[in-house]
């Protein structure tokens, strides 16, 4: 960074001193690159460069380079502490000043302008603050009034007939404290000037927010296990920030089905945090995280438990035939689904033991119960039958519920069989 102090000479008002830098918006480490032209320049002599930041303290000045009338300087803004907003940068070389500005930190969707205190006296060469100001397109402007003389906030040239007709705030004129506010929504160069004070000009640049920008997505949760009827908190950081868009929030069970399907605004500087709670008979296991912003996704996951013992267990769950266990078996033919349970409970436990059958385009073919009692302890063997009437893989699942018209999951485990139902009469 340059820190070097270097007095400024004054010098001929006709140079033509142009500055630019290669994006509107940054975020802190990010290089920046400022460059710009020095017409009837003599014998490429140097310009200086002055960075302003957001709060008006000087941040950087150096003395840059030029060849041909050339000049390109690029740097950071390095601290992590260093003020968010707009800063301004000028360009002086033999008395000719050129001015632009850039953004440290979130797309901002209202920046603010300042009528600077003095503006009034064109001796105080005071105006606007920052005088060029550049935005994203969907960005209001806001201007406010810091002298003790009225002023109005015009579009166009002064020499120009059609100024004020893209946006004027007229009279009464702003008055001290005042504001006026313009929302920009397409991209271009928009000059404005005070229409009694024609010597304060400003200049407003409208860019285009990047169709397709690169995008980090930082999410963490404190751990990563979790009880049922824990909270599940999300914290992370988006860069580049992006006020305007959501960041989506997908939440599936270990059953592949959606759990949270929800949207957080990302917060200033890009900061975002999102809760959860998860039900007290939740499924227990491995549950996916997707954040999504835009086009860029970042994956977590975190594995669940039951913060509770199991009333009933599920176990040695198979599909069987007169042939004993099968993986397959024949449009007709009969097929019993067993499931061993096993009582967890210190009392009597009523159940339901239910089997659902899913065709390959997950479309429920069968839907079946029976009805029963555990004692503390006690072991029992149930089974369910099924008769397959067309061709094709399906999945059986059985579970285990409290009642039908109260689906408390007494078995946390969901057992699952794949199945594959033939025609042995088909040539």
């Amino acid at each position: 960074m340059l820190s070097v102090f270097i007095p400024l000479q004054p010098g001929s008002a006709t140079t033509l001193v142009t500055i630019s830098t290669d994006k509107q918006v940054y975020e802190i480490g990010e290089e920046i690159i400022i460059q710009g032209r020095i017409a009837h320049h003599r014998n490429d002599s140097p310009v200086v460069v002055t960075v302003i930041d957001p709060d008006g303290r000087l941040y950087q000045i150096g003395e840059i380079a030029t060849n041909s009338g050339k000049y390109i300087h690029k740097f950071e803004i390095e601290d992590s502490n260093a003020p968010r907003g707009i800063y301004t940068v000028k360009a002086v070389n033999e008395g000719g000043l050129g001015e632009a500005s850039f953004q440290i930190g979130p797309y901002l969707d209202q920046v603010d302008v300042v009528i600077q205190e003095g503006a009034a006296n064109e001796r105080s060469k005071k105006s606007f603050g920052p005088k060029v100001l550049s935005v994203i397109k969907g960005t209001t402007v806001v201007w406010t009034n810091k002298d003790i003389i009225g002023h109005s906030i015009t579009s166009g040239v002064p020499d120009r007939a059609d100024f004020g007709t893209l946006f004027d705030s007229g009279f009464p004129l702003i008055s001290t404290g005042g504001t006026f506010r313009h929302k920009f929504d397409t991209s271009d160069t928009f000059p404005y000037f005070c229409s009694v004070h024609p010597w304060m000009m400003g200049k407003i640049i409208v860019g285009e927010l990047s169709e397709n920008p690169t995008i980090a997505i930082n999410a963490l949760t404190k751990v990563t296990d979790f009880n049922t009827g824990d909270i599940v908190r999300i914290t992370g950081s988006v860069r580049p920030t992006f006020l305007q868009v959501p960041l989506s929030i997908e939440v599936h069970a270990p059953n592949k089905q959606s759990y949270v399907s929800d949207e957080v605004v990302v917060e200033q500087y890009g900061q975002f945090s999102y809760k959860f709670k998860l039900d007290k008979f939740a499924q227990h296991g491995t549950y996916n995280i997707t954040l999504t912003i835009l086009d860029s996704k970042k994956s977590l996951a975190i594995n669940v438990k039951p913060s509770y013992e199991e009333p009933i267990t599920i176990s040695e769950t198979e599909l069987t035939n007169s042939e004993g266990s099968v993986s397959e078996i024949n449009i007709g033919d009969q097929a019993v689904i067993h499931s061993k349970l096993t009582s967890g409970s210190s009392t009597t436990q009523r159940y339901v033991y239910i089997t659902q059958v899913k065709n390959s385009l997950d479309v429920t073919e069968s839907f079946t119960w029976i009805r029963g009692k555990l004692t503390a302890g006690e072991i029992t063997d149930v089974q369910q039958s099924w008769i397959p009437e067309e061709i094709g893989t399906y999945k059986i699942q059985v579970f285990v519920w409290e009642a039908l018209n109260d689906p408390v999951p007494l078995a946390f485990d969901v057992p699952q069989i794949i199945i594959e139902v033939k025609d042995d009469f088909r040539y």
